[in-house]
């Protein structure tokens, strides 16, 4: 029985993507986020979407003023939540290829 390579390989991200990462080892809010790569809001907005659906982020969403962790992604709430790299994500990206 033959496996497929592909499943066994980690993509890597793309540098917008890795910048992210850096900034995400720990819980970290959108604003913060946008204030530490000094990037504009939107590009931050695209990079995160791509991060969570790729399984590399979590978000956050704060209910009664705790961030509570979600599956998948909120975009309507993606400006007022809160993120950290998921272990893929980290895998991910310390992955040199």
């Amino acid at each position: 029985m033959e496996r497929k390579a592909n499943k066994l390989r980690v993509s890597s991200p793309t540098k917008k993507e890795r910048a992210v990462l850096d900034s995400l080892y720990f819980i970290t809010s959108f604003d913060e986020l946008v204030a530490e790569l000094q990037w504009p809001a939107d590009e931050v907005h695209k990079a995160l979407i791509s991060l969570i659906k790729k399984g590399w982020v979590v978000q956050f969403v704060p209910q009664k003023g705790i961030p509570e962790p979600i599956e998948g992604l909120d975009e309507d709430m993606l400006r007022k939540s809160f993120f950290v790299a998921t272990r893929e994500g980290l895998l991910a990206h310390n992955s040199r290829k």
